[in-house]
């Protein structure tokens, strides 16, 4: 991302010496203003997104977890989920956290749950 955000500021001071020189010529392409205003924009996206990272406290949650239940079900978990003032999906997490925290489970050793009987089991 830094260089692509360094491209892009070299792009931008490269628009702005042409626009410049437009100026002083006394005609400003608007193609030219319409690709600088573009080039600002993303580069103020990506800087966003840059401070965004950098700051960041929490690990980034990027993986998803898809299960099928019917809509009862899921009416029902989402119910809980607002009465702990919680995302759906924030929900489950902690649900999931929960879990392991009872099973003393730590899924990045490759462990996998195995159904028994109702109960989930896990198995190294």
């Amino acid at each position: 991302m830094e260089e692509r955000i360094k491209e892009l500021e070299e792009k931008e001071k490269s628009l702005m010496l042409q626009s410049i020189e437009g100026a002083k010529a006394g005609a400003v392409s608007p193609t030219l203003s319409r690709e600088l205003a573009e080039v600002r924009r993303e580069l103020k996206r990506l800087r966003r997104v840059a401070t965004m990272k950098a700051n960041r406290t929490e690990p980034v949650l990027d993986s998803t977890i898809s299960i099928n239940v019917n809509q009862a079900t899921r009416d029902k978990i989402a119910a809980l989920a607002a009465s702990k003032a919680m995302t759906l999906s924030e929900y489950m997490r902690f649900l999931l956290d929960e879990l392991m925290a009872a099973q003393a489970v730590d899924f990045s050793s490759g462990l996998k749950p195995l159904q028994n009987g109702g109960k989930v089991d896990f198995k190294h």
